[in-house]
């Protein structure tokens, strides 16, 4: 029971914009796998559809820790691939608060001679809600009126990205919540006074070709959220054909990630990862889990899919 309540203080408490602030946007270990969570620019930017379907648990020894689960699709337009549009659905929970959300993504690209830069806005619905009803605050079930009323209010957002690519290397920054907002009942001062907050995600990679059969790709994200500390996510990842990948990456201020997928059949794709925190807390939090499938559709039922691995 006393678990129970100090998630609830806990995830109001990262809510509202404390050291915990970065997380107020979803953490992805394999979000290269689905680029476009972390930048809307990314959308349309393959000359095929890719659906995405994933799920994540972090702290797995913590009753009510975060997990989130996501359903998104992209593709350039078929008469007009120049342009680009995105779809996202998510389900964010922690404890007894949780966020669905739904987002559209346009995106616009320029060609160059060697490289492509695109643009990209996105808009997004989400649903945030506390259900005070799962919490006990006491063994002896003390009411308290400041947890009588459950929560549950609506807030629409704008985001923006810009991915400049080539066949070999990328570089982006993606914002996909410009706008800060307060998270509650306006007649609740303590949590009205809880905001959503613009967080910048700055990625880039390169991909360096070992033979006919091996590709390397080192890549880093930059998590920078306004008025909170910066997290980095540095990884290295091997490719075999087109068949399966491996690799292992770093997140400051967290722990390793030990990350996989494989080709299962033609165009369909299974990716696995593991976090692991090495902080004085990981030990009793557990590992984090997350499992991502994805189904890449050709724009012409003759066309064979060259896939990128980014």
């Amino acid at each position: 029971m006393k678990k129970k309540a100090y998630l609830v203080i806990l995830a109001l408490h990262f809510w509202a914009g404390s050291s915990l602030i970065a997380q107020q946007e979803p953490i992805y270990s394999m979000y290269y796998f689905n680029p476009v969570l972390v930048n809307p620019a990314y959308a349309g930017s393959l000359d095929y559809m890719q659906t995405v379907a994933s799920f994540r648990r972090q702290w797995t020894n913590f009753p009510g820790s975060p997990s989130t689960a996501v359903f998104s699709a992209n593709a350039p337009f078929k008469k007009n691939p120049a342009s680009g549009w995105g779809l996202n659905f998510l389900n964010d929970r922690i404890g007894n608060i949780r966020v669905n959300g739904l987002s559209g993504i346009y995106t616009y690209k320029i060609n160059f001679d060697k490289s492509k830069l695109a643009f990209g806005l996105q808009s997004a619905l989400n649903n945030f809600g506390v259900d005070f009803s799962e919490s006990r605050l006491s063994s002896n079930n003390t009411f308290d009126e400041a947890f009588s009323q459950n929560i549950s209010s609506w807030h629409l957002n704008f985001g923006a990205g810009v991915f400049w690519y080539s066949e070999r290397w990328y570089a982006g920054l993606g914002i996909p919540h410009l706008r800060a907002h307060r998270i509650g009942h306006k007649d609740q001062a303590e949590l009205s006074e809880a905001k959503q907050r613009a967080i910048y995600m700055l990625s880039g990679g390169y991909i360096v070709e070992l033979n006919e059969e091996w590709r390397i790709k080192p890549s880093l994200l930059f998590r920078i959220p306004s008025g909170g500390p910066m997290q980095a996510d540095i990884y290295t990842n091997a490719y075999f054909r087109d068949i399966f990948s491996f690799g292992i990456g770093y997140r400051t201020r967290s722990g390793i990630q030990l990350v996989g997928e494989t080709k299962i059949i033609k165009n369909l794709r299974l990716g696995y990862a593991f976090d692991q925190a090495i902080s004085k807390l990981g030990g009793q939090a557990g590992g984090s889990h997350e499992i991502i499938l994805r189904y890449d559709i050709p724009l012409e039922s003759s066309t064979e899919i060259n896939h990128r691995i980014f």
